[in-house]
């Protein structure tokens, strides 16, 4: 498109007296109706549009009007009107900046750049006339009026401007899609009075084809595009001309399409993208022709993976978040089809989809309260390649147990809640990447609740235990439920021996010293009794207690024990007998003196 700015040259009008003074030297005489103009002054004008009433008259030789200037740029126009009250008496002249005067008129009706044959500007019968012409480029100029009839004056009245001569393309425009066997107007706006223009096709500012010739110059030519025109899809312009000066011209700026069937085309993702799951992204395509809403689906390694939309209006973009579930994969495709026909479609490029590893436990949660001995499902979700996970328990921070130590990472584990757990709303659920131990995750705090009834279980004394008398050891037991002392006893033979402690609090642990004076037995027990409640109570295995010989005893001689004893028996019998012969005597003494 050539749209220059308006620029205005005046023209000053000089008028010639009796005599006309030679002031540019160089010029040859013109004859007009063979009589000699031996002397012309010629001077140079101002920048500025001129207009103004200015007189000639004749004396001998001639009386002269002149008007010069210079040509500013390549597609401007010189325009000039005049009205004068006297035509028959004047003659006009174009003239140029050389050795001599050329022979040339300027006709009111041409717009040819060039030599111009000579023309009279107003006929003997007109007094009034307008013409537009273009200067040679660069070139000085001259327009020249002469009065031919002496002592006659003759008025002019004129105006004259530089002016732009262009044309802009209008329609098609960058948005314009146009079919082939399809009928469109070609618009455009000009500045200039030429009368005809030519119009034709371009591709990417390459001639195609002529479109029509010398066609009326009236801002509008409608179009029957033909089928069998050079087939690009876009980057298409139409070019407008001058008919009479092909110089003056006008392109469209902005490619426009011409398409013989209907497409779309994925331009959005390419092979160069890479998307993070969870990330959003600009679905972008173009299309030809009338499709009104399209179809957007997801395929991996050409199998269909899910549909992003059922229908969105075909605006050539979607905003998509890339949802989780996805595999890594560099193999996925978008899929883009017209609804209203699904064999008009187009793929994209291939792209990649990535996700890191991750865990996210979803029950229990913070609402759950489970009871001991009832099963639930542990459930959780996961991205990247994890195949199998570790599942353990947590209360209040610390390791509880280990529920299992590898699954399949399928989002799901049974688990029934196995007794000996505390009542607490402070476990967790921890599940784990067996293959990667940074990747992990608790689930919310949750409660375990369960009714556990009272119970106690020796533990130590065993079977086994074989204890001597002086020494000290651990008695252990266990116990369930809300025991909070016990009282501990041994017996022997199923008999009450003695009490250890009446009472001593119940943490599974207390240390006996045995004492003396236990007889040597393997039929001994340790009974464990809840003090607020003596039904709950519990005997331990039997066990042996024993003592030692004394040092004296172990020094007798083998094989005398039972003679000493035998010895020291008869003593004593014949003791008694002496004893109780002399207490008769001292009684039967003691009543004879009465």
């Amino acid at each position: 498109m050539i749209n220059k700015s308006k620029s205005k040259k005046n023209l000053k009008m000089i008028i010639i007296g009796i005599l006309i003074i030679n002031i540019i030297t160089g010029f040859q005489a013109l004859l007009v109706d063979n009589a000699p103009i031996e002397n012309v002054s010629l001077e140079n004008i101002s920048p500025d549009a001129g207009s103004g009433v200015i007189s000639i008259l004749e004396t001998t030789p001639y009386g002269g009007l002149f008007a010069s200037g210079w040509d500013h740029n390549e597609h401007e126009y010189y325009e000039l009107n005049i009205v004068t009250n006297f035509g028959p008496g004047l003659t006009w002249y174009m003239m140029n900046d050389s050795e001599y005067l050329y022979n040339i008129g300027l006709d009111r009706n041409s717009r040819t750049r060039g030599s111009f044959p000579y023309t009279e500007l107003l006929s003997d019968e007109e007094l009034s006339a307008s013409c537009v012409f273009y200067p040679l480029y660069s070139d000085k100029w001259y327009v020249v009026a002469i009065n031919h009839y002496e002592f006659t004056a003759s008025e002019i009245e004129f105006t004259d401007s530089w002016e732009d001569d262009f044309i802009t393309v209008d329609e098609p425009t960058s948005s314009s899609s146009w079919k082939v066997e399809t009928s469109h107007y070609i618009n455009w706006t000009c500045g200039g009075n030429f009368a005809n223009v030519d119009i034709a096709l371009y591709h990417d500012g390459t001639f195609l084809s002529q479109i029509a010739t010398n066609v009326q110059n009236n801002g509008s030519y409608p179009w029957w595009i033909p089928i069998d025109i050079p087939f690009f899809g876009d980057q298409y312009q139409v070019n407008i001309s001058n008919s009479n000066y092909a110089d003056t011209w006008g392109i469209n700026d902005a490619y426009f399409e011409i398409w013989d069937v209907e497409t779309i085309n994925v331009i959005n993702p390419s092979t160069s993208n890479s998307w993070e799951i969870g990330t959003t992204h600009s679905l972008a395509w173009t299309s030809t022709c009338s499709i009104t809403d399209v179809k957007i689906e997801l395929f991996k390694s050409g199998v269909f993976e899910l549909e992003i939309i059922p229908s969105t209006p075909n605006d050539g973009d979607f905003s998509w978040t890339v949802p989780s579930g996805l595999d890594n994969s560099t193999q996925y495709q978008i899929k883009i089809t017209d609804v209203s026909n699904s064999l008009i479609n187009d793929y994209s490029d291939y792209f990649e989809i990535f996700v890191t590893d991750s865990i996210i436990v979803t029950s229990p949660d913070s609402f759950s309260s489970w009871e001991i001995g009832t099963t639930h499902s542990l459930a959780w979700t996961s991205t990247g390649s994890i195949t199998d996970v570790k599942i353990e328990l947590f209360k209040g921070g610390v390791f509880e147990l280990e529920i299992i130590p590898s699954t399949p990472n399928d989002g799901d584990f049974s688990w029934t809640i196995p007794s000996g757990l505390d009542n607490s709303t402070q476990y967790q659920i921890k599940i784990t990447d067996v293959s990667n131990s940074l990747i992990n995750d608790y689930s919310d705090y949750f409660e375990i609740f369960g009714f556990v009834t009272d119970s106690i279980t020796v533990t130590s004394p065993d079977s086994f235990s074989s204890w001597e008398i002086g020494t000290t050891h651990s008695l252990a037991w266990i116990s369930t439920g809300s025991i909070t002392d016990v009282k501990i006893e041994l017996y022997k033979g199923d008999a009450l021996e003695l009490e250890i402690a009446s009472s001593t609090f119940n943490d599974g642990d207390f240390s006996w010293t045995i004492p003396s004076g236990l007889d040597n037995s393997t039929q001994y027990q340790i009974k464990i009794t809840d003090v607020s409640d003596p039904l709950i109570n519990i005997y331990g295995d039997y066990f042996e207690i024993y003592t030692n010989p004394s040092p004296s005893e172990s020094n007798n001689i083998p094989g005398y024990e039972l003679m000493i004893l035998y010895g020291l028996s008869i003593a004593s019998l014949l003791g008694v007998c002496v004893r109780v012969i002399f207490s008769l005597r001292k009684k039967r003494r003691t009543s004879e003196c009465m």
